[in-house]
């Protein structure tokens, strides 16, 4: 299952880059996945351990292939914090999914919130106001952050001072995430993308460009 999870997600990596409707390739049986609910989904690509996108969803119920696909595709294309994905790239990429359960709200206040967190297991949402931001589990294992640490980036992730978790008025829950990684061209075939050498548009380098600036 976590196989077909990850193959579908790379299809949908490449269907986004290529901007061409969702497929599923012909040798991916979807069967032992289709009864498959998650509470949420996320899905990380990086190179050279580099993030270079990764989007999803939380706190609805829903078909693990749906969450998987629709996820996929907005980490290629929709991550505004970086430029799209650009086909040259996909032999070079790792992909992450994470599907996530346990949600739980910390009911404690101030700085016993704290308590309720162990970094490397629990991913962490929160909410103040408008602003809001969510780190996965692996992000603390991957900076070696301890709780402290993971709750003050937490908050300038949302934009909002690095002490905002303690205040009455921010919201927090933790949660666990099944991590499925792996290279992207281990997972699915390659051969009808167009090679690295190919040229970027000239909107593609406007785009990184501004990025870089």
């Amino acid at each position: 299952q976590e196989q077909t999870l990850h193959r579908l997600a790379c299809a949908a990596v490449i269907d986004a880059v290529l901007d061409r409707p969702p497929t599923v390739p012909m040798e991916l049986d979807l069967s032992s996945v289709a009864e498959v609910n998650v509470w949420g989904a996320f899905v990380t690509l990086k190179r050279q351990g580099h993030l270079r996108g990764c989007c999803g969803h939380l706190g609805k119920t829903m078909p693990a292939v749906e969450a998987v696909r629709t996820a996929a595709a907005r980490t290629a294309v929709e991550d505004m914090r970086l430029p799209r994905v650009s086909a040259g790239e996909l032999e070079f990429l790792d992909l992450d999914v994470t599907l996530l359960f346990g949600l739980q709200p910390i009911e404690a206040e101030g700085e016993s919130r704290a308590a309720a967190i162990v970094p490397g297991r629990h991913g962490v949402r929160m909410q103040r106001g408008q602003a809001s931001s969510l780190f996965l589990p692996q992000v603390a294992r991957e900076h070696h952050w301890d709780v402290h640490t993971l709750l003050r980036e937490l908050c300038a992730k949302a934009g909002l001072p690095t002490n905002a978790w303690q205040e009455p008025d921010a919201r927090l829950w933790t949660f666990e995430g099944l991590e499925i990684p792996a290279p992207l061209a281990a997972s699915v075939s390659l051969a009808d993308v167009p090679s690295a050498a190919s040229f970027f548009s000239a909107q593609q380098i406007q785009s990184v460009a501004e990025h870089c600036h």
